[in-house]
């Protein structure tokens, strides 16, 4: 999880100033400057990766509250009964070699 939160800290870095301008576009500020952008994303930086943190942390926390990882499949037949299903086969005539 650490690994996800420290992607996050550089991807919220990386999109710093496009959701800037996306911001900037959307308060209908159409002429935008680069200054601007870098003066406002320099504000905005902490606010966005507590975001995008905040977001990340609750998302993989519940995927992994909720998820059984370990995957334990259980056999319809025993080891015993395979192996006399295949004695029987045998028998029979069948080759059931791999």
């Amino acid at each position: 999880m650490l690994i996800y939160l420290t992607a996050d800290v550089f991807a919220s870095l990386a999109r710093l100033p496009f959701e800037t301008s996306k911001q900037l576009v959307q308060m209908s500020n159409y002429q935008i400057e680069l200054s601007v952008i870098w003066r406002n994303a320099y504000y905005g930086v902490v606010p966005l990766m507590a975001r995008d943190i905040l977001f990340r942390s609750i998302i993989l926390g519940t995927y992994y509250s909720t998820t059984d990882i370990e995957h334990k499949p259980c056999l319809k037949y025993s080891i015993p009964q395979i192996m006399e299903f295949m004695r029987v086969r045998r028998a029979q005539g069948y080759n059931d070699t791999l």
